[in-house]
């Protein structure tokens, strides 16, 4: 007998996504369609050095991130592309979170000292200030409550009884907080978009216990299913809106886009499969890319909706997956997509992927090191190169520096190794303070700007930490190496540990 795992599609009937009617009167199709947004108005007590600020607007596969230029009086405005509604997260103190759409212009007013709790929001109507003051009420109100619900599917310390009671209580207060501005203030066009995403910020996060999820309150269901029970009464059951694709929301909201991502990677289950021994062997195995495609093409009904995920899949899977695999996926669905941007998106992702495989030339570049000198990857030629790109806000970074970055180096010490750390975001006054914090010795580099600097998307920096391993010769050896507490963990059995012994 041989034993083997495959990964099978498993579809209960919740899991089967239909889509909803279209509403014919829908409030959301007025703002459906590519166009700009204005943001505009004044920075108060502007600093002399103070020559913007960041903002990013989401999109169908990445968040936009872009700067705002503000003038010496600390006035600015700029125009941006947006389709369809989306969340824009103003970068004043902390991730203020509205959203707005094509034609739309926002007056923003803040305080350059304090400017979270001073930032005053103006729409260009009556109905567009309610959104906005709708929307500044909850960022205000849960904006702490949802940064801690967030991440609680992945705290196996806590019980499912306790992790529903802390989902629902903050279900509970946020639409609360919708219902009474309502009350207070009269009803708005867009108040579904409101009631809807309280539900599904909080459902996102219940999808890691699957289990779980029609346990999520909801004080709005879709509809209702009636059945006659044996003594006549009529029993009314909720339909809960995750059993149905809404494509409307789709548009819409990256709340609920989200929870479809969630939703997908929460429904998927493994099972064993035991072959006899005369058996052929007729399944290949299943990788993160091809699985989440075919179970894509399974069960998302709708091809808009089906095309964004894999296209989104595939955006990772060229920075996170094996190359091969995802070039597999890439070719399947070039075939299937009816979307070209999404496609354009993706082909973006796989020549960068391309260029980093190993073997391939690691691309060279020019960046300023802390006594100001420009640096060269060129002039690092007949060393080993390991490069981490990190921030200062990054968690894991820190937790690398903190913790392995020292025994790392020292397992090390006697092999030609130049550390070469690349700072993606921050204040210099930051990356200054940490490099002396945690004592990082080798070449420290700053590449401002991240996702816009031309470094950043030579090696396809799309999260952080990242870490690239060069040879000698100043070719790529991995372009997604282990992380040093992965290394150390590994030990002789890791890809770097065995190319650096052979280097002796």
């Amino acid at each position: 007998m041989r034993n083997f795992t495959i990964v099978v599609l498993f579809l209960c009937s919740s899991m089967l996504f239909s889509q909803t009617p279209a509403d014919t009167e829908n409030p959301f199709k007025v703002h459906y369609g590519k166009g700009h947004v204005v943001i505009k108005g004044k920075a108060l007590n502007k600093p002399e050095k103070m020559n913007y600020w960041e903002m990013a607007i989401t999109d169908y596969i990445t968040n936009k991130g872009h700067r705002v230029n503000v003038a010496d009086d600390g006035s600015f405005m700029e125009s941006f592309p947006i389709q369809d509604i989306q969340d824009i997260y103003l970068y004043l103190g902390d991730a203020i979170t509205i959203f707005s759409y094509p034609g739309d212009t926002i007056e923003v007013t803040f305080d350059a000292n304090n400017p979270k709790e001073s930032v005053v929001l103006k729409g260009k109507n009556a109905e567009r200030q309610k959104e906005l003051d709708l929307s500044m009420l909850i960022f205000r109100q849960h904006r702490k409550a949802f940064l801690e619900t967030s991440g609680l599917g992945y705290d196996r310390t806590i019980s499912d009884d306790e992790m529903l009671k802390k989902i629902n209580d903050y279900y509970d207060a946020l639409i609360n907080t919708v219902d009474s501005y309502e009350k207070e203030n009269g009803s708005l066009k867009l108040i579904k978009k409101f009631r809807d995403e309280a539900y599904y910020k909080a459902a996102s996060t219940i999808c890691y216990r699957m289990k779980l999820i029609s346990e999520v309150h909801c004080n709005y269901p879709i509809g209702y299913n009636e059945k006659t029970e044996d003594d006549g009464n009529v029993k009314k059951t909720p339909i809960l809106p995750y059993s149905e694709l809404n494509y409307d929301m789709f548009r819409s909201s990256s709340d609920y886009r989200n929870f479809i991502s969630s939703y997908m990677n929460g429904s998927k289950v493994r099972f064993s499969y035991t072959a006899s021994s005369d058996e052929e062997e007729k399944f290949e195995d299943f990788t993160p890319a091809k699985d989440g495609y075919y179970f894509a093409m399974a069960s998302l009904k709708v091809p808009a909706i089906r095309d964004w995920y894999i296209a989104d899949l595939l955006n990772s899977a060229f920075t996170y997956f094996s190359f091969d695999e995802a070039c597999f996926v890439y070719d399947e669905f070039k075939k299937i997509c009816r979307n070209k941007d999404y496609l354009d998106i993706v082909e973006e992702r796989y020549q960068a992927a391309a260029k980093l495989q190993p073997g391939k030339p690691a691309p060279d570049f020019e960046l300023i090191d802390t006594e100001g000198k420009t640096v060269r990857l060129a002039d690092l030629r007949g060393k080993v190169v390991y490069m981490d790109f990190w921030a200062p806000w990054c968690g894991p970074c820190i937790h690398e520096f903190k913790n392995f970055k020292d025994k790392f180096h020292e397992k090390y010490k006697d092999y030609d190794i130049t550390y070469v750390y690349v700072c993606v975001d921050g204040s210099d006054e930051q990356w200054r303070k940490l490099i002396n914090d945690y004592k990082l010795e080798g070449v420290n580099l700053m590449a401002e700007g991240w996702e816009k600097n031309p470094v950043c998307k030579a090696y396809n920096v799309q999260g952080i930490p990242q870490y690239v391993l060069i040879d000698k010769e100043g070719k790529i050896v991995d372009a997604k190496c282990e992380r040093p507490s992965a290394i150390l963990r590994s030990g002789e059995h890791s890809k770097f540990d065995k190319f650096i012994r052979e280097q002796k």
